[in-house]
């Protein structure tokens, strides 16, 4: 199985591996349609969420689309249904309120826990920067459990970005 990068729809991403046949790169929902070089593509809303907030051109798109995408629902003939059943074993020994614990708040944390179900030796995570000010401030706590579970997994993992969460100041050295 080949590393994987995932890639933020943030502008002005560099050194993204695009291209590169080593690596798979998986693109996010309208931050995929900018660039054709994509391995995947997750759109991990609902069908009604999409028709009501996505332009005509998008569904457009993504029905001609040849690479696998992602998804709840089924989109186009490329369309692979993301695995819910078996990723959400992964937190299985996860307690909370006496349930299993499901904690997907993102799109990028689908595709993590993808990557960590499908065994990926390396998750390069691009430009995910989850700031509280944003509607991915409610989003921070979901994709930090998920990066540290992959990396408890002993996955190796390269982030680019996320300084907001990941560059602190180590506690007592204050």
């Amino acid at each position: 199985m080949k590393p994987v990068a995932i890639i933020s729809n943030r502008p002005g991403l560099t050194n993204i591996p695009l291209g590169n046949d080593a690596i798979d790169v998986w693109g996010m929902n309208l931050g995929a349609y900018s660039d054709k070089r994509y391995n995947a593509i997750f759109e991990m809303h609902t069908m009604k969420y999409m028709l009501d907030t996505r332009p005509p051109i998008y569904f457009a798109w993504l029905s001609n689309q040849t690479i696998p995408i992602y998804a709840r629902e089924r989109i186009s003939d490329t369309t692979i249904l993301y695995p819910f059943k078996d990723v959400y074993k992964l937190t299985s020994k996860v307690i909370h309120k006496n349930k299993r614990l499901k904690f997907f708040t993102s799109t990028p944390v689908y595709a993590i826990a993808l990557a960590i179900f499908q065994k990926r030796p390396k998750i390069s995570l691009y430009g995910f920067e989850m700031l509280n000010e944003t509607e991915y401030g409610t989003q921070r706590e979901s994709y930090a459990f998920w990066v540290g579970f992959a990396a408890g997994r002993g996955i190796e993992l390269e982030i680019i970005g996320s300084d907001s969460i990941f560059d602190q100041p180590l506690y007592g050295e204050i």
